[in-house]
């Protein structure tokens, strides 16, 4: 389903049904749903579902694009907290992490002996640490007909340990600001406070000075948490807090090297944003795993006590 009129359709279809509406307020956050009239619609039709004794709406979207809708549309909020429909996916079973990466062998152009040899290979990637849907999905698509079926499940284990390239190409195709954003993480204790990151973010695109327009925090956040980052919501009075998180470790490994790589380029950017004391912890660290000079790891640790 793609719309509210579209449900209305699937609503009319006979016997025993489960409605499947995926991303309702699209990836760039409300593309597909907007508030006011809209919201409106798709609270009457809610309504009209619950009354219904053979049919299941399941809808889904992202944590933080939820949040900003549920803040925006105060109709749907109340819905969703009255009749208590909010179900949040924490982690994936490892159940669930089977069957993602069954699907991606399933949906692949991989030979039979490439699929079967990846196939017995299964608890490898469902207990890796660097587990995502994305990279396997970004491996399966480019793996030739002419690898051997044994070479594949070396290449795999190689590429989820380290993927290297799926990273690499995950942060070119981000905009400015959401590399920016993505880079900015790196100085934050996890779970990272929204509101800290926030201004973090907000500081860093003022003192862009070649850059008079870009994208708002909001924008930033939604377009990481395709790829990159998670948000959660813990329960802290009656607002709550969200908080960000790297969907796995490999994620901050990668921002590790580009910083390795590229030192002078990114260390104005996370020195200028150290506001907080364990904020200069966190980069001490990054210098550390890095094996930034003595005199580079001296001025921060000597800037840190001296701010504090």
């Amino acid at each position: 389903m793609s719309s509210v009129d579209e449900l209305y359709i699937a609503l009319e279809i006979e016997g025993k049904k489960v409605i499947f509406y995926d991303d309702f307020w699209g990836s760039n956050g409300f593309d597909k749903f907007g508030s006011g009239k809209q919201a409106g619609e798709l609270v009457t039709f809610i309504d009209r579902i619950r009354r219904h004794k053979d049919c299941l709406l399941v809808m889904t979207t992202r944590e933080y694009i939820l949040e900003q809708g549920l803040e925006q549309n105060e109709e749907l909020r109340r819905m969703v907290k009255d009749y208590e429909l909010e179900c949040r996916v924490e982690q994936y079973s490892d159940e669930e992490k089977l069957q993602i990466y069954y699907g991606h062998l399933k949906s692949s152009c991989l030979t039979w002996e490439q699929t079967r040899e990846l196939q017995s290979h299964y608890r490898r990637v469902i207990y890796s640490p660097n587990y995502n849907p994305r990279v396997i999905e970004l491996f399966t698509k480019h793996i030739k007909p002419d690898m051997s079926a044994e070479k594949c499940v070396v290449e795999f284990d190689k590429y989820i340990r380290c993927p290297q390239e799926f990273w690499k190409k995950i942060f070119h195709d981000l905009s400015e600001e959401a590399k920016i954003l993505y880079m900015l993480t790196l100085i934050f204790p996890m779970p990272i406070e929204m509101q800290y990151l926030e201004k973090s973010y907000n500081d860093e695109m003022k003192a862009q000075t070649n850059t008079p327009e870009w994208k708002n925090f909001s924008d930033a956040v939604i377009e990481l948490e395709k790829t990159v980052i998670r948000t959660d919501r813990y329960k802290r009075g009656e607002e709550g807090l969200l908080t960000i998180t790297y969907q796995n470790p490999s994620a901050r490994d990668f921002l590790i090297a580009l910083v390795k790589e590229n030192f002078e380029k990114y260390h104005t950017i996370l020195i200028r944003n150290c506001q907080y004391y364990s904020q200069y912890v966190e980069y001490l660290k990054v210098l550390d795993e890095i094996n930034a000079s003595e005199e580079i790891y001296g001025e921060i640790y000597q800037s840190a006590v001296n701010k504090f």
